[in-house]
């Protein structure tokens, strides 16, 4: 509740019943109907009313209470005793209780506000002498009388449309942008809907429409058109003479100013203590609607115990937040009655923050539900496409007599006991607590999705799936079902025989050793078999000629270890493997042995007995056991390993597992030591809808190469999203044998790395890139039975574009040509066609790779709210220091927004606390403090500092990030260790003799070279001033005070992909980060910002529509400019008549993101 001059308040009407000389109980919030300080009749006489004609329009997407509170003008006291439930609103007002349902609903909200007159009371009128009514000051009623009332109407267009799992995101934004872009110009052309070709007509029409307004209308509009027309008649709904319009704000006189025995306001409550309890309502919020997306989902559409808990948790957060919202509306009027303290409030969330329904519980618990969703959804979608179908009643099948065996793909756990809902349900119902606490865990809740949980399910999956692809199985009807059962957590396969009415766990044979050869002769060969696993129910020994393409078998009994084969042809070749069968007569093959019988090109009798004649190989070629002509033979089609020759040696094995330790070694920390797997924070993966693969919205990083025929992924991000963190954490689950254990070699090669390459050596074969890239791979062996991934990180490093026209075409690993060419090759598929590629890159770059050449086009999307949480809660090991920093975070929507990019979260972590007493709100101020923090121990930190800005300045002009030793002694820096320790620096490896160095990420650079260049720009010195000359900043100041010359540099910074490097410039700019910098940096007596800033809004408006990336790069300035203002104003444009152009909207939506 706002105060006016020293004792007036101003308030909102939200649809409530105001009149002058009404009484108001300012400590509930409440009128009090039917008494009145004056009389009637001298009350109208001492009225004064004026005309107030204002109108305004306002768009917004956000739902939060804060939002839709400032939307509406309502002040904090207000806004708490409406979540305490002491106001009842009405009218345009219902708005506030409309909360969006899913986080898969898109939002937009039209707000229109009009005032129209005010009335007030003549200040005679309120002389005590006048008052007709003095029990009024005795009996405790009211504090406070209406002096003033705004009157007008306000109305609430509210736009939703749901976007279904299989939409993508990126698809629906863009479609809620257009329908921005039309609702924005509104205000200026009510003929808009005119105006829409068939396109955009069918964007805006999937949205719905609810109207809340102050308004009587002949009917509520459902549709963006039928709120188009209703949209233009509102201000003649409100009459001729204004008539119909209703109180939108009133004004408060306290009554203690008019007799001292009246009942007065004692206290406000503290803003802090109302953005806490409205977090807690909101978590609240918003957990319910995570829940309903769950309920949503086909897991909790198929297994009811899943759907069950699910519910219940939703249902526990609303009977949760009506508790509260009960106990917040008892105790404000007492509170600001000073019958209680302000501390019961502190007290109330306190006790919140004990319960179950605390925000870190709630979250863990949603993320470990939506985690559970997706990989059942994952099975389901995968056991779908393969043929078998969820069914809930496993006994209906049972009797079903067309049913000979039933198999069934079972979840095991959906059914464990949930810690968490039972400490709710103890907190909803206390008269409950600790009743069977004996029967109840305390441990934390356990999780049935483990790493070796998943392991196993992963490995059921593919054992299922090569049930139902067996052709020579017994016939069997193939369903998915829920059952809980304690001893196999997670899955298990249950078999239901025929004329068997108990399921037994089916267990597929173990891959039978490969068959000897023990004794060779002209006709016939003896073949010692090793003995079969339990799972195995018989055992065959299968041969042909191979030539052949008819496969002969021979039983193996249980105790039998040779088997002779006879009536064989002299001198012939053969093959001979093992089968094994287990239940349903699923079939695991041996690998292949080639063993030739004696004969005129046999070998000797000598030979033979020895065994020095047998010949084993892997098959490299797997077709002749795919031959449908072996169905002749009665006997099974391979089905799950597929026979491969023995000879590949456990030396292979063996050098593929020293290369998993060398991988781990090498990606088990991060730069400062930190453990990757401590820290790490799964982020969202998204599938780009120009993919043509459709899969799931979310996509797992570990099963990015998931689906049919993806050989060419390619993973999108901006700056400091997480790309390259991502992909290390992919080769650190596979080295550490914790996913993709089916992948024999990863090949991490980034682009880095590729560029030393490049200035090494003119032509590269494959081979030798292989060589330089990582040590002693001699010993690495490459077959077309390996499944390889090669990930190639960083394409917007590499210097010089793929041709992918002029590319000479290779298919020969070993042929040398450029590592440009290479590249290409390996990509189109060329060379290795049977490898999968993995390529990271920010967007600009990544449009260098034609779409045909790519199966999947994927985009990281940074942090949103919980991840940021758990970053810096797994990297801050003090937890005061982590909440002190994720509250600064939570409570600055400019530093939260920044957030959203993990390595700005990470200097942030790695800020001391000592220097977070003015937190960091740009990144030019975020990048001062970090680089404070790194050289605080490097001597002569200032001339080290400098020389590095140089270094790295000349470099990027010159498109370079590698640099050498000798650069360093040459700029003056003899002992580069401390650099290296701090991340400033780091050194790239190489097979070549020469050791080169790079800055610990472009960032780094960009920020040291625009430090370079103030200083230069501050020193005033014309023969420095020529090191700027290649981005146009020979001028110094000028170039900044004069807008031609600023376009300038930002061309020249923009065409070397630098735009970093002109945002810090201009932050640099800043008498502020000059000042926190005074240790490093040679301050200005002058400041040119404020000329930038004119210059920059200038540009803005000047732009051209289709120029998005320069519109956006104009905003990164200003907000480095610390100039959110002009941000504010161009998105408010409508309200002035002006149209902010396409490319300005577009910008505005990123920088939303």
């Amino acid at each position: 509740m706002a105060t006016v001059g020293v004792d007036v308040m101003e308030t909102a009407a939200l649809g409530r019943s105001f009149q002058l000389g009404m009484l108001y109980d300012c400590r509930k919030d409440a009128l009090i109907p039917g008494i009145t300080l004056w009389d009637p009749e001298k009350l109208q006489q001492s009225l004064r009313t004026r005309p107030q004609i204002n109108t305004d329009f306002q768009v917004t997407s956000s739902d939060s209470i804060e939002d839709k509170s400032t939307l509406l003008n309502i002040d904090g006291s207000l806004k708490l005793s409406l979540l305490g439930g002491l106001v009842s609103v009405t009218g345009a007002a219902r708005y506030l209780n409309d909360t969006k349902k899913s986080f898969r609903q898109q939002r937009l909200t039209l707000h229109y506000h009009s005032t129209c007159r005010f009335e007030e009371l003549t200040m005679n009128h309120l002389a005590p002498e006048n008052i007709i009514n003095q029990d009024v000051f005795d009996n405790d009623t009211a504090t406070h009388v209406v002096t003033a009332v705004l009157y007008g109407a306000d109305a609430c267009f509210v736009f939703d449309r749901e976007v279904s799992a299989d939409e993508n995101k990126t698809t629906v934004e863009g479609e809620a942008k257009l329908a921005l872009e039309k609702l924005k110009f509104i205000s200026v052309d009510v003929d808009v809907s005119l105006k829409m070709d068939e396109a955009q007509k069918n964007a805006v029409q999937r949205f719905t429409c609810t109207f809340y307004g102050d308004f009587q209308l002949p009917s509520n509009p459902t549709s963006f058109e039928d709120a188009l027309k209703v949209f233009t008649d509102l201000p003649k709904l409100l009459g001729e003479k204004k008539e119909l319009a209703v109180p939108l704000r009133v004004w408060l006189y306290p009554l203690d100013k008019l007799h001292s025995r009246a009942s007065k306001l004692q206290r406000e409550i503290g803003m802090d203590l109302i953005i806490a309890i409205e977090s807690v309502i909101e978590s609240l919020n918003a957990a319910g609607m995570r829940c309903g997306d769950l309920l949503k989902d086909s897991p909790a559409l198929t297994f009811t115990a899943f759907h069950d808990k699910i519910l219940q948790m939703k249902q526990n957060c609303y009977k949760y937040k009506l508790k509260l919202a009960k106990r917040l509306g008892s105790l404000l009027p007492n509170i600001r009655g000073d019958v209680m303290k302000e501390t019961t409030l502190n007290e109330l969330l306190q006790e919140h923050e004990e319960s179950p329904f605390r925000r870190s519980d709630l979250a863990e618990w949603l993320k470990e539900r939506e985690r559970e969703s997706d990989v059942i959804k994952s099975v389901l979608r995968q056991l779908k496409d393969a043929g078998a179908q969820a069914e809930v009643n496993v006994d209906l099948l049972l009797m079903d007599l067309d049913v000979e065996n039933l198999v069934c793909f079972i979840f095991t756990s959906l059914d464990w006991t949930d810690v968490l809902l039972l400490q709710q349900k103890d907190c909803l119902s206390p008269s409950a607590k600790g009743r069977n606490n004996e029967n109840r865990p305390d441990a934390v809740q356990k999780s049935w999705l483990s790493p070796e949980i998943q392991k196993t399910m992963r490995s059921n999956l593919k054992t299922f799936k090569s049930l139902i692809d067996s052709g020579d199985r017994k016939p069997a009807r193939f369903i998915v079902s829920s059952r809980e059962m304690e001893n196999n957590p997670g899955s298990c396969i249950l078999l239901y025989e025929s004329e068997c009415d108990e399921g037994v766990c089916f267990i597929p044979p173990s891959q039978p050793v490969c068959p000897v050869s023990e004794e060779v002769t002209d006709e016939g060969v003896v073949v010692k078999v090793a003995p079969a696993c339990p799972a195995t129910e018989e055992l065959r020994l299968l041969y042909k000629a191979k030539q052949d393409s008819v496969w002969t078998s021979e039983p193996v009994m249980k105790d039998q270890h040779t088997v002779t084969l006879t009536d064989l042809r002299a001198g012939t070749e053969y093959e001979i493997i093992c089968a094994a069968l287990g239940k349903l007569n699923y079939t695991v093959y041996s690998d292949v042995t080639e063993v030739t019988t004696e004969g005129r090109s046999s070998v000797s009798t000598e030979e033979a007995s020895s065994g020095r004649g047998d010949v084993t190989r892997r098959s490299q070629n797997l077709k002749v056991l795919k031959n449908p002509d072996v169905s002749s033979f009665k006997q099974l089609k391979p089905c799950l390993i597929k026979p491969e020759s023995s000879t590949k040696s456990q030396s292979s094995v063996s050098s593929s597992e020293t290369f998993k330790l060398r991988l781990k070694e090498e990606f088990q920390y991060l730069n400062d030591r930190q453990s990757l797997n401590d820290v790490f924070t799964e982020q969202h993966i998204t599938e780009d809808p120009d993919s043509h693969i459709s899969d799931d919205r979310h996509i797992m990083r570990n099963d990015v190469f998931e689906g049919q025929h993806i050989r060419t992924v390619l993973l999108k991000g901006d700056a400091g999203a997480g790309k390259t963190v991502t992909v290390q954490k992919f080769i650190l689950d596979w080295a550490e044998e914790k996913s993709n254990t089916d992948i024999d070699y990863i090949f991490p090669m980034p682009f880095q790395k590729l560029n030393v390459i490049r200035e090494t050596v003119k032509k590269c074969s494959f081979t030798e890139l292989l060589r330089r890239c990582f040590e002693n791979t001699e010993y690495v062996k490459l077959s077309d039975s390996e499944r390889i991934v090669l990930i190639f990180d960083g394409l917007n490093e590499f210097k010089l574009p793929l041709d992918f026209k002029n590319a000479k075409k290779i298919t020969d690993v070993h042929e040398p040509v450029s590592v440009s060419h290479l590249l290409v090759n390996i990509i189109v598929g060329h060379l290795l066609p049977d490898a999968q590629i993995w390529i990271t890159s920010r967007p600009a770059a990544a449009n260098q790779i034609p779409d045909g050449f790519i199966d999947r086009v994927t985009e990281i999307q940074g942090f949103d709210e919980l991840q940021k949480e758990e970053y810096f809660r797994k990297s801050i090991s003090d937890q005061r220091m982590s909440d002190k920093v994720i509250s600064h975070i939570q409570k600055s929507t400019r530093i939260s927004s920044m957030c959203y990019s993990p390595d700005y979260c990470r200097i942030i972590a790695a800020i001391p606390e000592k220097m977070f007493t003015d937190f960091p709100k740009t990144l030019t101020q975020m990048y001062s403090r970090l680089l404070l923090a790194q050289t605080e121990l490097i001597p002569e930190r200032r001339e080290s500092v400098t020389a590095l800005g140089r270094l790295a300045f000349h470099l990027l002009a010159n498109g370079n990030s590698l640099f050498c030793y000798e650069h360093l002694k040459k700029c003056g820096i003899r002992d580069e260790s401390v650099l290296m320790r701090s991340s400033i620096i780091k050194e790239i490896e190489d097979q070549s003799k020469r050791k080169l160095l790079c800055f610990g990420n472009r960032r780094t650079q960009e920020f040291l070279a625009a430090l370079y260049a103030t200083e230069v720009i501050n020193g005033n010195n014309q023969l420095q001033r020529r090191d700027l000359s290649s981005l146009g900043l020979y001028y110094g100041e000028m170039c900044f005070s004069s807008n031609s010359y600023l376009k300038s540099v930002m061309k020249k910074a923009s065409e070397r992909q630098m735009d970093l490097f002109f945002c810090f410039l201009l932050g640099l700019s800043l008498e502020s980060s000059q000042r926190a910098l005074k240790d490093l940096l040679k301050t200005s007596s002058s400041s040119f910002s404020h000329k930038a800033v004119q210059h920059i809004k200038s540009m803005i408006m000047e732009s051209s529509p289709e120029n998005t990336d320069k519109c956006s790069l104009l905003f990164d300035a200003l907000k480095e400019l610390d100039e959110r203002y002009l941000i504010q104003e161009i998105k408010t444009q409508p309200k002035s008549g002006l149209k902010p152009s396409p490319a300005q909207i577009s910008a505005l939506v990123n920088l939303e993101k």
